[in-house]
């Protein structure tokens, strides 16, 4: 029979076939690797897009919500703006019951209720001020177009209503001044012209609320023919 041929080991003390085992484990590890180094790349790329998109959702989200918000504030401004006339008027009429109050008070000698009073109508009229500024700057001048006996009574009221208010904003703080220096005196020389004025404005700014919007709001011009 023939002889097996044997392997003679290299100068390394290995034989043939153990260089082609380390050859193919050397070659199937540079293949695992190449794998392995694609298929890490191929996830870093897929996390690198998935969170773009998740930066682009995101940055989408946020566009929505802040125009959401300015809708909402927008809505919230044009409500709030349609009903301060409203609010103007009710503050208003606060004023007048609370002058009024007032008036009578110190007439009886009730001078802490006068304070009182009069504390609350002063705060009262300068939120119906806040209010009255805000509303114009947003909204402006609203044209009546009245005719006929309407216009005769509304224009003269308004007229009336404007050039007392801007003197009772000065008329209220030349009647305070002199209550913090104890100078009751002066309070009530200047407070005679200032209750009349102010308790006038406070009451012409209902009428003309009234007039303007409930009782001959310019859709209905055809009553003032």
């Amino acid at each position: 029979m023939p002889r097996e041929r044997e392997e003679r080991p290299n100068a390394g003390g290995k034989s043939p076939s153990d260089a082609r085992k380390r050859t193919v484990d050397l070659a199937l590890v540079r293949k695992f690797r190449g794998l392995r180094a694609r298929a890490l790349k191929h996830s870093y790329e897929r996390r690198r897009r998935f969170q773009a998109v998740a930066a682009r959702c995101e940055r989408q989200n946020r566009q929505r919500q802040k125009v959401r918000r300015r809708q909402t504030a927008a809505t919230v401004m044009a409500m709030t703006v349609s009903e301060l006339p409203a609010l103007n008027a009710s503050l208003n009429s606060i004023s007048t019951i609370f002058i009024a109050m007032g008036w009578y008070f110190i007439r009886h000698g009730a001078w802490r209720r006068h304070m009182a009073c009069m504390t609350t109508a002063l705060i009262s009229s300068t939120g119906f001020l806040a209010g009255y500024i805000i509303y114009h700057v947003h909204v402006g001048e609203k044209s009546s177009g009245y005719r006929g006996w309407i216009a005769a009574i509304y224009f003269p009221m308004l007229a009336s209503h404007v050039l007392l208010a801007f003197a009772t904003l000065p008329l209220v703080i030349l009647t305070l001044i002199p209550v913090f220096r104890s100078r009751w005196d002066r309070h009530r020389r200047i407070a005679r012209w200032t209750i009349p004025i102010w308790l006038y404005v406070s009451v012409t700014g209902v009428l003309v609320y009234l007039m303007l919007y409930k009782w001959f709001p310019p859709p209905n011009l055809a009553l003032g023919h």
